[in-house]
């Protein structure tokens, strides 16, 4: 069996027809694509427009579709397949919202193996809506008369937004609820909304040349999180960009050898190397940092004449800067600043690499405080790098006050380019029992550095200064201890997950790691016994994601209630007449017990892993938990046989 679906992006077009195969030279495509009448369908960017017989071929035809709109080469694509890849019923006008002003409903089917169509339905029922979401969202409709997204076996690449052909990896675009975890939902769900959000962000309106890569994936990768949350609205997506996105961002980006989001590229290799976190994870933050400074009703509306004016054509970021700034002329809400534009703020965080650290010493006496920045970086070293700080903060006299709550995250005050400031009247004089929160949810892309002395923000952020050497780990460490008084939500957690992959990562070959494991044991015990090994009917998403995470560390731990636990699910498996359909383990808590059973076996349970994943072609989720279960085993000959 085969499949030939093509990936153009960046510069592959060239090997498929000849092209000036750069963004900028965008054209309109007229496509026609010879296939076996029987046994062989094609799918394109646009509808078909008429088959017909081959003359002198008996029994082969050509496919001729519709002339596309002007568009980039790399967004070209087409597919080859055999006839039992088939779609879904189309799903566009059934989802699409009566009160909303896309007046064109599209054609919307999700392609798939057969086999596997019935796992698509969650995808063709989403997708129109976050499609139509983003219509109203824009102020401009979809404008492609018909939107495929194809599921294709053994995709190189997460996903494609190909304009009107979408591909994906079949993990990314099927869920079986069987089989697939509900993280891997909520995986369908964040990659769907990443590629529609392209089809304006890319696709209508398209970067000249790659060094504006990130004004493509970073508004794709913002947008995602608005277009889930829009669709799922009981899974707090708009939290979880802190520790998804933000956050990985920036521990990367603490490296010196990070780039700037906006960076050089001069030949075409260079090209790959820049689908990174970087442009993808910083860029969305600057994004939400650009939308909590102007406001969001500044944004959409400065996105709206952006999409409108350069529609079917390329710019730079530098056009949508004039955008933005010309609408914060005419708004009373923006918070820029006086005489400054857009682009003079914007310049400091795309152009240079890195981001600063806020340091904050309060004189208590007063009420006042200095904020001085520096260039964060985990080896410490000295930059007389400076930005356009928006700073945001809150009191604790001012929590309570629940009519600027809204505004809560809009910067009061800005370093401009300033190494220092003094905030005079922060607080009453003589307020030492009185705490001041900056940075408010994390919405600026910085660190912040408080003299003595949410909660995701600040374990984040003192784990990272304790890494970089400019706060003791005894500070950082304490800060931790909260955790284990009871916190069960899942965004603070995976915040301290990700800093603690590092310190097991140090620890693990020195003699302190003894320690380091009865710590996290101890912290992780009050959440363990809130949220048991067992699922409930009544509980959230945000605690069906943690419950794995917790058990898999306390497995990490060789806690051992859990791998007892997971030893024994993992056997009654194996006893099972039908283990390749007739599975005990629950579908959330696979990854963990069998890297567990694997971990703690030896042959047998590997072997027996194997088989399994051998037979597991044509559930990818549940093939892809097995293949990274067979890593787990602690005896390397297994692994490198």
């Amino acid at each position: 069996r085969w499949m030939a679906p093509t990936q153009f992006e960046p510069t592959h077009a060239r090997e498929a027809f000849p092209c000036f195969d750069e963004p900028a030279m965008k054209a309109r495509f007229e496509i026609s694509i010879a296939r076996r009448r029987d046994d062989m369908i094609t799918l394109s960017n646009m509808p078909v427009r008429v088959t017909e017989p081959i003359e002198g071929q008996p029994g082969r035809v050509w496919d001729h579709y519709e002339i596309t709109p002007k568009m980039s080469t790399y967004l070209v694509a087409f597919i080859v397949a055999r006839s039992d890849f088939i779609p879904t019923n189309d799903t566009g006008a059934t989802y699409l919202n009566p009160r909303s002003r896309n007046t064109t409903v599209p054609e919307f089917r999700v392609y798939a193996r057969r086999q596997l169509i019935q796992t698509a339905q969650y995808a063709s029922s989403i997708g129109p809506r976050v499609l139509d979401f983003y219509g109203e969202y824009f102020g401009m409709p979809y404008p492609l008369p018909k939107l495929h997204m194809a599921a294709i076996p053994d995709f190189s690449l997460g996903a494609m937004e190909n304009w009107g052909l979408l591909t994906y990896r079949e993990t990314n675009l099927l869920f079986d609820s069987k089989s697939s975890s509900m993280s891997s939902k909520e995986g369908v769900a964040i990659v769907v909304a990443h590629e529609l959000a392209h089809q304006w962000f890319g696709n209508l309106v398209t970067m000249k040349w790659w060094n504006d890569l990130w004004l493509n994936e970073g508004f794709a990768t913002y947008m995602e999180y608005l277009g889930s949350d829009h669709v799922e609205p009981s899974w707090a997506m708009i939290d979880k960009f802190l520790v998804y996105e933000q956050q990985p961002a920036m521990a990367l980006d603490g490296l010196r050898s990070t780039h700037p989001v906006s960076t050089t590229v001069d030949n075409p290799s260079q090209i790959s190397e820049i689908f990174d976190y970087v442009s993808y994870s910083k860029g969305a933050s600057l994004i939400r940092m650009l939308n909590n400074s102007l406001t969001e009703e500044v944004l959409r509306k400065g996105l709206t004449r952006y999409l409108n004016k350069w529609q079917y054509s390329n710019a730079e970021e530098n056009d949508l800067w004039q955008v933005l700034t010309e609408e914060t002329l005419v708004s009373r809400e923006s918070s820029l600043p006086d005489n400054v534009t857009v682009r003079q703020v914007m310049d400091t965080w795309t152009l240079q690499d890195g981001y600063p650290v806020l340091s904050v010493t309060r004189d208590y006496d007063d009420g006042s405080a200095n904020l001085s920045q520096t260039r964060f970086t985990l080896d410490n070293s000295s930059s007389d790098t400076t930005w356009y700080i928006p700073v945001s903060y809150v009191t604790q006299n001012e929590m309570n006050d629940a009519a600027n709550s809204s505004r809560r995250t809009f910067p009061r005050i800005w370093l401009k380019k300033e190494p220092t400031t003094e905030v005079h009247d922060l607080t009453k004089n003589n307020s030492y029992d009185t705490w001041v929160l900056f940075n408010i949810y994390a919405t600026g892309y910085y660190r912040v550095n408080y003299d003595t002395l949410t909660r995701a923000q600040l374990l984040d952020d003192a784990l990272n200064l304790a890494r970089a050497g400019i706060l003791g780990y005894d500070v950082a460490l304490n800060m931790t201890q909260y955790l284990a008084t009871g916190e069960n939500h899942y965004v603070p957690w995976t915040a301290a997950f990700e800093n603690f992959k590092f310190l097991d990562l140090v620890l693990r070959q020195t003699t302190a790691y003894g320690c380091f494991q009865k710590y996290i044991l101890k912290t992780l015990a009050a959440v363990t016994e809130s949220l048991g090994f067992e699922a409930t009917t009544t509980e959230t998403q945000l605690q069906s994601l943690l419950r794995p995470d917790i058990l898999a560390w306390l497995s990490k731990m060789d806690d051992p209630e859990v791998v007892r636990w997971a030893k024994n699910l993992f056997q009654l498996w194996t006893t099972s007449s039908k283990p390749d359909t007739e599975n005990p383990v629950r579908v959330d808590v696979r990854g963990v017990v069998y890297c567990t059973a694997v971990k703690t076996g030896g042959t047998q349970e590997w072997d027996f892993v194997l088989k399994r994943y051998l037979a597991a072609a044509n559930r990818p989720s549940e093939s892809d938990v097995l293949l990274m279960s067979l890593a787990c085993s602690r005896q390397e000959w297994l692994i490198v046989t």
